[in-house]
C-alpha cells in the first residue's frame, strides 16, 4: 500500500507567500502611522514634563523663567541685538531645571535624529548623531522668556515655552528635502511640519509650522512694546 505524500505544492506555497507580501503592503501604511502617533505622544508627554520641571524652577524662583538659553542660540546668539553678548556666558537651560525633572531623558525627542541645519533661515547646525546626544535636549526655549530685561509680559499662559527643535522629526525623516533652507519653501510651506510645544501655562499641543510661527510673532510684537 502506498502512503500518500502530505505537505504544500510549490503552486501553494507561492499563492501563501502571495497573500502575505499583499497583506503586509495594506497593513504597512497603517502600521506606520501607528508608530508615528506613539512617536508624537511621546515627545508631546516629554515636552510636557519638561515644561513642567521649568514651571516647578519658577515656583522656586520668584515666578521667573530659567535665565538660560538652549544650544540653537548659543549658536546663533547674534540673532538676540544687544542681548547676544550675555548669551555665551549662560548656561543651558536643561541644566538648570534637571534637577526638577524626573530624568534626562524627558528632554528627549524620540524622532531626533540630528540635525545639519536651523529650520530658522537654514543656517548650518550640525548636530550628529542627535541634538539630545549632543546638548542633552531635543527641545528649544523660549529664552525671551528667561531675558530679564525682556520678561514684562504679564500672562506667558498663550505664549510657547518649549518646542521640539525640529517639524520634520514628527515626520519620521532625518533632514530637510535637499535644497531647502527653511520650511516655507517647501511645495507645501512646510504644512506637514509638526512639533509638540508646551505653553507658558503647561499645556502641551502637538501644532504645524504656521501654528507656531504665530506665536513667535506675538512674541516678537510683545517685545516691541
Amino acid at each position: 500500500m502506498r502512503l500518500k505524500k502530505t505537505g504544500f505544492t510549490l503552486v501553494e506555497t507561492l499563492c501563501v507567500i502571495g497573500i502575505i507580501i499583499s497583506l503586509c503592503a495594506f497593513l504597512m501604511p497603517s502600521l506606520v502611522s501607528a508608530k508615528r502617533a506613539a512617536y508624537s505622544t511621546t515627545a508631546l508627554s516629554n515636552v510636557r514634563s519638561t515644561g513642567e520641571a521649568v514651571l516647578i524652577y519658577c515656583g522656586d524662583f520668584d515666578d521667573t523663567f530659567p535665565y538660560g538659553v538652549d544650544d540653537q542660540t548659543k549658536s546663533f546668539p547674534w540673532l538676540y541685538g544687544r542681548y547676544a553678548v550675555l548669551i555665551p556666558t549662560l548656561p543651558l537651560f536643561s541644566d538648570l531645571v534637571l534637577p526638577y525633572a524626573k530624568s534626562r531623558n524627558i528632554f528627549l525627542h524620540p524622532l531626533d535624529l540630528g540635525l545639519h541645519r536651523s529650520e530658522n533661515g537654514g543656517m548650518t547646525y550640525v548636530r550628529q548623531p542627535s541634538l539630545f546626544a549632543a546638548v542633552g535636549s531635543s527641545f528649544l526655549y523660549n529664552v525671551d522668556l528667561g531675558n530679564p530685561s525682556a520678561t514684562a509680559y504679564g500672562d506667558a499662559s498663550d505664549l510657547a515655552l518649549l518646542q521640539t527643535a525640529a517639524g520634520f522629526w514628527q515626520c519620521g525623516c532625518a533632514e530637510m528635502p535637499d535644497g531647502v533652507g527653511t520650511p516655507s519653501q517647501i511645495p507645501d510651506h512646510g504644512q506637514g511640519f509638526k512639533y509638540a510645544v508646551c505653553m507658558g501655562d503647561g499645556r502641551g499641543e502637538v501644532v504645524s509650522y504656521g501654528f507656531f510661527n504665530g506665536h513667535l510673532v506675538e512674541i516678537e510684537d510683545l517685545k516691541a512694546t
